[in-house]
């Protein structure tokens, strides 16, 4: 008998990870660059600290509040072939604010734009991720014709940085003005408009001829018992009539890998978030915006020069080694920029042409474990919504943490500050290496066939 037509049938990474391109889209070249822009215009220099700050800290308060009751709904969905189509939805919801945004709102209806933007582009992520870990680690896992979980994990990195550079390219060339009287208009939106709809477009298509599973077909594989690294085997709790877990979902394999997540992350973030002090006060740049630019197109061109080849690297060495590789690198950087960068424009640019490579290494490796990780599908919304949140809370402790450091330490001694940061990075590193040694990882991660 002739095997079905799906089977001879790859389902598109590349088709797969488009909706990363639009969220990025939106979250570089609207929700962090425009928005200062923005407030500028309503507002006025004197104000526009406290609202920008106000603006940043509610949209990411709102954010984590909305991540785990989203993945409680992806869990409910997934029986019924729903959870395929949530980020097809969020993609839709993020229109609306983005048509706003395109025709000129007026301030206060900016702001709603804005902070709706930044929940539902988070939401669209979180609500992709456990697609993964559900059709192609789990229920699917092993059929002919379908990609692995660590292609779709490279493929959706390489989307998020390329994204996030058309969003930079966005910002620079398309204006921020007034929209009519006190109202404000973004050219960006018409642009990410028609990026939702390519990603729209290019997700279901890539789901053109996957099959949907035969009803208690997820439920009877998650009562298989699920191998680990020692050997043994547990049994998976789930049921296979509300897709929720009878058993926790946070595990202690779990929380080593959020402490790692978190801690990685902000250690990583704190480069990026003091960049523009560095290039003024470490390389005294005559020219910050400039020189600033120069910079972050080298650390783009680098991740997405690493993003697709750290999934083949973690496939072939496992994604711990890797995650271990990068950091390193990282841990190299920073000093080695604070060391030798002044004066030397050509060597600070590959400075940050590594550490782009090294980031873009640490977000495909970094998403490869968690997805393999996810040993119970039943659980996979929540468990990516709380990795989901980590982002923001490495984002927290690298602005906060950095703060305290920077601005004490230079008082006390020129650019000594900067010092401090390189010392927060390696602990924050070193504490991030730590807990990914505490993670046990599953024998099917570590034996992934290139």
């Amino acid at each position: 008998m002739a095997a079905p037509a799906w089977r001879s049938e790859t389902v598109s990474a590349s088709l797969f990870a488009l909706p990363r391109l639009a969220t990025s889209f939106v979250a570089t070249g609207i929700v962090t660059l425009a928005v200062p822009q923005m407030v500028v215009l309503a507002v006025g220099e004197a104000r526009k600290g406290l609202h920008l700050g106000s603006i940043s800290a509610a949209a990411s308060i709102a954010s984590l509040a909305a991540l785990y009751p989203s993945g409680m709904h992806s869990d409910r969905r997934r029986l019924d072939g729903g959870r395929r189509h949530l980020p097809v939805v969020w993609l839709a919801v993020m229109a609306l604010p983005l048509a706003a945004l395109a025709s000129g709102a007026s301030y206060p209806a900016a702001v709603a734009a804005i902070m709706a933007l930044a929940v539902t582009r988070s939401l669209c992520d979180a609500a992709h991720l456990p697609i993964i870990a559900d059709d192609f680690h789990g229920g699917l896992a092993g059929e002919p014709g379908l990609p692995r979980p660590g292609v779709l994990s490279a493929h959706i990195a390489f989307q998020q940085f390329l994204g996030a550079a058309l969003g930079a390219l966005a910002f620079a060339w398309l204006p921020v003005t007034g929209g009519g009287p006190a109202g404000l208009r973004t050219a960006s939106a018409a642009v990410a408009i028609a990026l939702l709809v390519l990603a729209v477009a290019g997700f279901l298509l890539s789901f053109r001829r996957l099959p949907r599973l035969a009803p208690g077909t997820r439920g009877a594989r998650e009562a298989e018992p699920a191998p680990s690294s020692s050997g043994q085997r547990g049994v998976r709790t789930g049921s296979a009539h509300d897709g929720s877990a009878d058993g926790a979902v946070i595990t202690p394999n779990l929380r080593a890998l959020l402490a790692a997540r978190t801690l990685f992350m902000a250690g990583v973030f704190i480069i990026s978030t003091f960049l523009v002090f560095l290039v003024r006060d470490v390389l005294a740049a005559r020219d910050v915006e400039r020189v600033t630019a120069i910079l972050v197109g080298g650390t783009l061109s680098g991740a997405l020069l690493s993003a697709l080849p750290a999934g083949r690297l973690a496939s072939t060495f496992g994604d711990r080694r890797v995650l271990f590789a990068a950091g390193a690198a990282v841990a190299a950087v920073a000093p080695a920029f604070l060391a030798f960068a002044p004066g030397r424009p050509a060597f600070a640019l590959l400075c940050m042409l590594l550490y782009g490579l090294a980031f873009g290494t640490v977000v495909t490796s970094g998403l490869s474990l968690t997805l393999a990780l996810v040993v119970d599908p039943s659980n996979a919304g929540r468990t990516m919504a709380l990795a989901s949140a980590t982002t923001f809370l490495a984002q927290a402790i690298a602005s906060g943490a950095g703060a305290v450091v920077l601005d004490p330490l230079n008082r006390l001694r020129p650019n000594a500050g900067y010092a401090g940061l390189v010392a927060l990075i390696e602990l924050l590193l070193a504490g991030g290496g730590y807990f990914l040694t505490r993670i046990d990882v599953p024998a099917p991660a570590r034996r992934r066939p290139a």
